[in-house]
């Protein structure tokens, strides 16, 4: 409904102001929208592997057995899985 004793000027800087306040809740909302998730810490980048896990020649390599499914005495029903490295 249009007052006719409001001067036009007022009007169009409701309608101006309340464009502008949708258009700052829009992006606002869009851009929370966008954010990315922090990524995960990369543990490799803070341990070094020393010069002893390093391979070489003329050293034998081990085998890694397993898995090995080995059932709990302490804890009934549970079972645990284990890998074995056997050096050369």
């Amino acid at each position: 409904m249009i007052d006719e004793d409001m001067p036009v000027r007022s009007q169009g800087g409701a309608r101006l102001t309340a464009a502008l306040a949708l258009a700052l809740a829009a992006s606002t909302g869009f851009a929370h929208a966008q954010r990315r998730p922090p990524a995960p810490p990369n543990f490799d980048a803070f341990y070094e592997l020393g010069p002893d896990s390093l391979i070489r020649r003329g050293v034998p390599k081990g085998t890694v057995k397993g898995p090995v499914t080995l059932p709990s005495r302490v804890y009934p029903g549970v079972a645990h899985d284990y890998w074995v490295y056997v050096p050369a």
